[in-house]
């Protein structure tokens, strides 16, 4: 979902002024294969994977200040939290052997903060 509101003509101090919102929400199939290369008993090229059923939201706003038709200065934040559900940790062994083990809740959050120049072409 996008919201824009857009305002032109402020004259004399800016030229117009455009405030922004976006949220999102994803399902995500979160996999995830890694080299323990330093181990010895774990098996090479692939010593793990991950497999988990996720979801997360991404909201962003934002602010442009317009000086001309073309040129902005952005001011822009953003969020972002993801998780999953258990998923599966499946190990391979150096000897062929696997196991299986539960993989616990993943979670991440950031938040961004960000100034920038705007030029459209």
């Amino acid at each position: 979902m996008d919201l824009r509101f857009t305002s032109t003509n402020l004259k004399p101090v800016i030229y117009g002024i455009e405030a922004l919102l976006n949220f999102e929400y994803h399902w995500a199939d979160v996999e995830a294969e890694a080299d323990w290369n330093l181990r010895t008993d774990f098996a090479h090229p692939k010593s793990f994977a991950h497999e988990a059923d996720g979801e997360g939201i991404i909201i962003s706003s934002g602010v442009n200040l317009y000086f001309t038709s073309n040129l902005a200065l952005n001011f822009g934040y953003h969020y972002q939290d993801w998780s999953s559900d258990e998923g599966v940790d499946t190990v391979f062994f150096a000897d062929g052997a696997t196991v299986k083990t539960q993989l616990n809740e993943l979670n991440w959050k950031s938040h961004a903060i960000e100034i920038g120049i705007l030029y459209k072409f």
